[in-house]
């Protein structure tokens, strides 16, 4: 994606004007203008590219919970035969697989 590598790019060389001794404050106005103008770029590339990533967003989470829920049933005892007996007043039971 080009937005992503021009920010990159931008960023690199503001990295470099700091580390060169660059004010504080300069540096600081540059990533800022750069930041903004990211995001510029990335709201030019259209609202399809962002629909795109919170789809699969939404996919990535669907599926995690879906693996959650196959663990929880996984780890819950199966019980398919129950096993009463009465002894005066009490009852006891047990399940067996």
């Amino acid at each position: 994606m080009p937005a992503v590598t021009q920010y990159h790019a931008r960023s690199d060389a503001i990295f470099t004007r700091f580390i060169s001794g660059d004010p504080v404050g300069e540096v600081n106005k540059a990533t800022i203008a750069s930041f903004d103008q990211f995001q510029a770029d990335l709201g030019q590339a259209g609202a399809s590219a962002a629909a795109t990533a919170q789809a699969g967003d939404a996919m990535v989470r669907a599926q995690a919970a879906q693996g959650v829920a196959a663990a929880m049933i996984g780890t819950q005892p199966r019980t398919t035969t129950t096993n009463c007996v009465a002894t005066g007043n009490t009852v006891s039971c047990n399940g067996t697989r």
